[in-house]
């Protein structure tokens, strides 16, 4: 009976072993090797699924640090537009129609958050995000230069955690779009990200 008991205390701590195993192993994959991370410019900006630097202030410090961050899917059209309609639902944002000749896209990204310190308040990180053309010239509709406004309809992104976020915006249809990730900053460079 005694030998029952602990052969079942036995097999229990190796699941627990093999799961905490597993679930590190597994958790590690999803972070960022830095020889794995680029520095990206205007003219030349990463692509979706790979890896790039961008600059992300610290509460605490003030200091502006390079993070890793990865597109990892793009949606447009009326993908995501239902996509668009359920996390508005959720969020200070109101859902409108594209105008023609412009359709929503919604970007979701991955950022590696685990050398950034909370804000004081303990308020969710935002990540800045701006839409350009190529080559760091304007995106154009209707004739004119066209700045797209960036929803962030992010979940909850804290310190200390690789976060998934998302913007949502209308581009002229078409369009060779570039992100622009970062906080403002004199020494770091933005991380750049052609859809």
């Amino acid at each position: 009976m005694r030998n029952n008991k602990t052969l079942k205390i036995v097999a229990v701590l190796m699941m627990i072993v093999i799961f905490t195993v597993f679930s590190f192993s597994s958790c590690s994959k999803d972070l960022p090797k830095e020889k794995n991370v680029k520095q990206t410019s205007m003219t030349k900006p990463a692509k979706n699924k790979k890896w790039f630097w961008v600059p992300k202030k610290d509460a605490k410090t003030d200091e502006v640090k390079s993070v890793p961050l990865m597109v990892t899917e793009v949606q447009s059209g009326s993908k995501a537009e239902k996509i668009i309609k359920e996390k508005m639902a959720k969020s200070i944002y109101q859902y409108s129609e594209a105008e023609t000749g412009l359709k929503w896209v919604i970007v979701e990204y991955k950022i590696d958050l685990r050398n950034i310190a909370t804000t004081s308040q303990g308020k969710p990180i935002s990540v800045l995000v701006k839409a350009q053309g190529k080559k760091g010239k304007p995106l154009k509709f209707a004739g004119r230069d066209y700045v797209p406004q960036i929803f962030d309809l992010s979940d909850k992104l804290s310190s200390g955690d690789m976060g998934i976020g998302y913007v949502a915006f209308k581009a002229p249809k078409d369009s060779d779009v570039v992100l622009i990730f970062g906080d403002k900053q004199n020494y770091v460079p933005y991380g750049y990200c052609k859809l």
